[in-house]
């Protein structure tokens, strides 16, 4: 992620997509980026009257847009067919830098039921997806946690890291899980795999945790109290290489802030 000027965003009219709609705008007023909506209605509805009722929301929500003075693109992506097709279909058409999407619903237990979309997404986007947690739309963001290993997605997700907290002026946090016993080296690694980063007057911190990844993060990103964890999707296969697919996707389930994964 080395800009933000075209952000796509997934709107259904549920509440959760409308959560993602507000941070969106919060990235775009930051970032004076344009934002793109995308609606995607299945092929068993009816189209004409589907899209005559999407349209009319979308209305609504460039209201809303330009009164916060985000600038919204005047082409409405409304198409038919599979959601997750669509979006990704329409991120390649405009070029996005980055997809915005609502995560899924609020269970009793306060976790999050990840939606099938959002998940989908996730796995097959190549450009970062910017998942939002329900009822949990930031206007500012302070801290930012990005947990990182050798891998070439999770240096992505680092730089993206580096690039949002010099933006935001947010403290960025550096969290890396090990299963030694040796904070101090471990800090060391850490320290001199950030070295190739310029992190030059971004107030940050290195984190090392011992135990499993999942739950090592998730402890983390609840402790610290952050706006946003940056993830790589996969990671390197050996014991260095932990920020595999399935630890991501129990990270996603549990969803603690915003979450955003890169690719490589």
């Amino acid at each position: 992620m080395k800009s933000m000027s075209t952000i796509l965003v997934g709107v259904d009219g549920s509440a959760v997509a409308g959560d993602a709609f507000r941070e969106a705008c919060t990235l775009a007023g930051t970032f004076g980026s344009t934002l793109h909506l995308a609606w995607a209605i299945p092929g068993s509805e009816t189209f004409e009257l589907a899209a005559a009722e999407a349209r009319g929301r979308l209305d609504g929500l460039l209201t809303d847009a330009t009164q916060r003075g985000v600038t919204v693109s005047e082409a409405l992506h409304i198409r038919s067919g599979n959601p997750v097709d669509t979006l990704l279909s329409v991120s390649s058409d405009v070029g996005a830098d980055v997809v915005v999407l609502g995560a899924g619903e609020k269970t009793t237990l306060d976790r999050v039921i990840l939606g099938s979309v959002a998940e989908e997404v996730t796995r097959r986007s190549p450009t970062p997806v910017w998942l939002v947690r329900p009822g949990q739309a930031h206007d500012e963001f302070r801290t930012l946690l990005c947990a990182v290993d050798p891998s070439a997605s999770a240096q992505e997700a680092l730089a993206g890291a580096i690039f949002l907290a010099r933006t935001f002026v947010a403290k960025l946090l550096v969290l890396t899980v090990t299963s030694g016993d040796d904070d101090a080296l471990e800090r060391a690694r850490l320290d001199a795999s950030t070295r190739s980063f310029d992190l030059h007057g971004i107030e940050h911190e290195f984190l090392v945790r011992r135990g499993k990844p999942s739950i090592e993060i998730l402890e983390a990103a609840y402790a610290t109290g952050c706006d946003i964890l940056l993830m790589g999707t996969e990671g390197r296969e050996g014991l260095t290489g932990w920020l595999r697919r399935n630890t991501v996707e129990k990270v996603l389930r549990d969803l603690p802030c915003s979450v955003v994964t890169f690719r490589a």
